[in-house]
């Protein structure tokens, strides 16, 4: 999908993880602060922070086109909080970075089934894609399906299900709202 409107302005603050040249996982700045997150099973600690590279805007500069944009590179960080359960990651980046990027807007909604959703991620470690539908679906657009999900070795009851199109790469990526396009979820066990 193509980024315009207010789908446009949330996935500025929107990055891909890099280790060692190559794209891993995904992360959303999340305060006016910095504050970034992502999943655990992407980097849990302080050692693992210290290796990362986040790219932002690493994107197409059209909708149709080819160019890459200007991308911005950030490295370091300083670890936050972290838990294996919720599979979350929180880290600080400079508040730079938030100024230049924006933030998102964490939605602490009750989620319901049909809730209507689109994920911003980097897919493969491709340049950053909007996932606005559900492939096996047979393209209908990308909903909540299920809530309070047991999920493998996770926090129970701590998981929604849904249909959207996403790849290894996007683990970590926000989950948001059709409708208010704040972050409602964090995309992991694709």
């Amino acid at each position: 999908a193509c980024a315009t409107g207010k789908i446009a302005t949330a996935q500025k603050a929107i990055g891909q993880l890099v280790s060692g040249g190559s794209g891993m996982c995904t992360g959303s700045l999340i305060s006016e602060n910095g504050h970034f997150i992502t999943n655990n099973h992407c980097v849990d600690d302080q050692s693992g922070i210290d290796g990362l590279e986040y790219r932002f805007n690493f994107q197409n500069t059209t909708c149709t086109g080819t160019s890459v944009a200007q991308t911005t590179s950030v490295r370091g960080g300083k670890f936050n909080k972290t838990s294996v359960g919720l599979d979350y990651t929180v880290l600080q980046l400079p508040k730079s970075t938030a100024t230049k990027f924006g933030h998102l807007t964490v939605d602490p909604v009750d989620v319901k089934k049909g809730h209507s959703i689109y994920i911003v991620g980097h897919p493969g470690g491709r340049k950053k894609e909007i996932s606005t539908v559900d492939s096996e679906s047979g393209g209908k657009a990308c909903k909540i399906t299920a809530v309070n999900v047991n999920a493998g070795g996770q926090t129970p009851k701590a998981n929604v299900g849904y249909t959207c199109d996403t790849e290894p790469g996007s683990s970590g990526s926000p989950v948001l709202s059709a409708g208010s396009h704040k972050m409602i979820a964090l995309h992991h066990l694709g």
